[in-house]
């Protein structure tokens, strides 16, 4: 605790009445004011730690890295696919934004890279120049050889890294 009139920390004190108002002191200030009670450290007993068995954590996290592994992730050169489909099929932006009910300025963002688009909208561009924006996440790495949480996953078996291109 910290005595409210020189700042010191202390571990024992008193309550003392200075002036009308109650203050929580060091020993040495208690001589200002009427000691009006003791100051003891709270002490709580200590908690027991609630360990989840291995047994039991590791098919949990398998099952979440399972699932992560199942959704499909937008392709990191989205952009790029994109207006080389919309360039194959020799559509100008202004037509294929209209063709999707979209802005262009969006569609520009979007090949530029700027903004990734919502599912939703991927989906649509998919099917309009017939071309494949997702990928299963085939960069996250299992321990044991990609078949399985093992007891001694750390947090660097899961990680995924993905580095921003300049």
């Amino acid at each position: 605790m910290q005595c409210e009139t020189c700042g010191k920390h202390f571990i024992e004190g008193k309550r003392v009445k200075i002036e009308g108002c109650i203050a929580t002191v060091c020993n040495d200030c208690a001589r200002y004011g009427q000691v009006v009670g003791d100051v003891r450290p709270h002490v709580e007993p200590p908690r027991k730690p609630v360990v989840a068995p291995v047994s039991q954590a590791a098919p949990a996290l398998s099952k979440v890295l399972a699932a992560e592994l199942s959704v499909p992730t937008l392709k990191e050169d989205y952009g790029k696919l994109i207006k080389d489909a919309r360039e194959k099929r020799s559509l100008k932006m202004e037509d294929f934004a209209k063709m999707l009910s979209e802005p262009e300025s969006l569609m520009h963002r979007i090949e530029s890279g700027k903004f990734e688009p919502a599912d939703s909208l991927a989906h649509k561009i998919e099917s309009a120049l017939h071309i494949k924006l997702f990928e299963k996440s085939s960069s996250m790495i299992l321990a044991g050889g990609g078949h399985g949480a093992s007891k001694d996953l750390t947090l660097g078996d899961v990680v995924v890294v993905k580095k921003k291109e300049k």
